[in-house]
């Protein structure tokens, strides 16, 4: 993301340092979920003592990792979805606590976007809304940043 293309590992580092070196905070859990959406290190962790679970069976499990089959299951499309409108991709993850987020985020197994585009037409908005997280200027950075590397194979 940084002077080029970083590895998810390198963002969470980046994230890290700047938190101890001063420099302001941009939220890891924002940094945690672009990185599986980046679609590059989509594996979930994998415990020694259990066998394998794949992300169907995951989401079949717990509802809300259906977006996880979609992004590893459909990395192209996912990743043209989510770099068509990347500021859009960017607010639905940049919540905070008590944002008011579409029930079926995250759930669906073919689209990441499609419960924010219900949500923002049911509600009349034009865009979701800016929730604060981060100032604007880093949200035009970070958006500046993927619509220059994507969300496809980002490193």
């Amino acid at each position: 993301m940084l002077g080029g293309r970083t590895s998810a590992a390198g963002q969470v580092h980046w994230c890290i340092q700047r938190r101890y070196s001063g420099m302001p905070l941009l939220s890891c859990s924002v940094y945690a979920l672009l990185m599986h959406s980046s679609l590059h290190c989509l594996r979930q962790y994998v415990s020694s003592a259990e066998p394998f679970v794949p992300n169907e069976v995951l989401a079949t499990l717990n509802p809300s990792f259906g977006y996880q089959v979609y992004l590893s299951g459909r990395p192209r499309v996912a990743a043209l979805e989510l770099n068509g409108d990347v500021r859009s991709t960017i607010r639905s993850c940049a919540q905070v606590a008590n944002s008011t987020v579409p029930a079926d985020f995250l759930k669906p197994k073919n689209t990441f976007l499609g419960p924010w585009r219900t949500f923002e037409t049911q509600n009349n908005f034009s865009e979701i809304p800016f929730s604060g997280i981060m100032s604007q200027k880093v949200e035009d950075y970070m958006v500046a940043s993927y619509r220059k590397q994507g969300f496809y194979n980002s490193k």
